[in-house]
């Protein structure tokens, strides 16, 4: 098990911004569940979970400091009273809704035989340069995009940086995507890029029935309108709030704030000034979905250029992404900008 003898800028930056206060992470490859849980002290930051009946790898469920979960918990751990609806929706994940025309986003096992053709699916190949620490962890990850007929379309190689330190955690994603055997085009879709799905602390009070589960978590037959708890509150870098002030806006950053079991929580998803598309389109539901989508244009103003992202053959793309949560306290905007300011490429080193 390899450990951190030195840290990149943005780690570095990170460590001068909130002090000593850091958490030892442990990554703790768990093979018989297919997952890898990530541990802050004595609390289960998050797990990568790559079990192919998921369709693609996530980060699920993520815990704030003090155990708040701030992801949904249905399908596979549902609670009461949540939102029973979109089935491929959960975790943090990197999916995209048009990949040489097929579907890596909506994929799941609600979907019937006669629309498998549809979808495309992520499966992780290899885990590997697993590093723990003080206040900072690595663990390197390659997947396989496959299309509906096992045809192998992408390589992807991805970095994680995590860090755990007083009220605050992150997810630091650098994705390098490449080409296989042939030429592979990323689509004008408004499904992607860099997505969670949240608790219902999250969400915006609904006006129409939707589908819930009950007080034991079970999927009802009927829908119902249950607004108890939800309160968030969706802001892009320029202030606009909710999903009718932030939804399609080219954001760099796109945060949600709420207050779960007496907590105040925010969670960030950040893009950065490197990756293509950027500042990237927010697509933000206030049923509790976020993403960042840094290929789509005009899926959301028809009046737009339509966009491709096309690689071809060995050929290589690079994204940077983060995930940023803190519970107990605001996370005020001039914080959110300084944490943006501060993301940059690591440079890690290990022994």
């Amino acid at each position: 098990m390899k450990r951190f003898s030195a840290i990149g800028l943005s780690v570095l930056l990170s460590f001068m911004a909130f002090g000593a206060n850091a958490q030892f992470i442990t990554i703790r490859q768990d093979a018989a569940n297919q997952k890898v849980d990530v541990w802050c002290g004595d609390e289960l930051f998050t797990s990568y979970c790559y079990n192919p009946y998921y369709w693609r790898p996530s980060f699920y469920p993520v815990n704030a400091p003090g155990h708040l979960t701030v992801t949904r918990g249905w399908p596979w751990q549902p609670r009461p009273h949540e939102h029973a609806d979109h089935p491929h929706q959960y975790g943090l994940t990197f999916i995209y809704g048009d990949v040489n025309g097929f579907d890596f986003w909506n994929g799941s096992w609600a979907r019937t035989a006669q629309e498998l053709y549809r979808y495309g699916k992520i499966k992780t190949a290899r885990i590997s340069d697993i590093a723990n620490g003080d206040g900072n962890a690595r663990m390197v990850v390659q997947t396989e995009w496959f299309d509906a007929g096992n045809n192998l379309l992408l390589l992807e190689e991805v970095t994680y940086l995590f860090g755990c330190r007083g009220d605050m955690r992150w997810i630091e994603r650098h994705t390098v995507l490449t080409a296989v055997h042939e030429k592979v085009t990323f689509g004008d879709n408004k499904e992607g890029l860099w997505f969670i799905r949240l608790d219902k602390a999250f969400e915006e009070p609904a006006a129409a029935p939707e589908l819930h589960t009950d007080a034991l978590g079970y999927t009802m037959t009927e829908k119902t309108i249950w607004n108890e708890g939800a309160q968030g509150m969706i802001r892009n870098d320029r202030g606009d709030e909710k999903e009718a002030g932030t939804f399609s806006k080219p954001t760099r950053w796109l945060s949600n704030s709420t207050v779960k079991n007496g907590e105040k929580v925010t969670i960030v998803l950040m893009d950065h000034p490197k990756n293509p598309g950027y500042p990237a389109r927010a697509f933000s539901r206030g049923y509790g979905m976020m993403a960042l989508n840094n290929i789509g244009t005009r899926c959301y103003t028809p009046s737009a250029e339509p966009t491709q992202l096309v690689l071809e053959k060995g050929a290589s793309v690079t994204f940077r992404h983060k995930f940023v949560v803190v519970s107990g306290r605001d996370l005020p905007r001039n914080e959110i900008e300084k944490i943006f300011d501060d993301f940059h490429p690591a440079l890690v080193a290990y022994q």
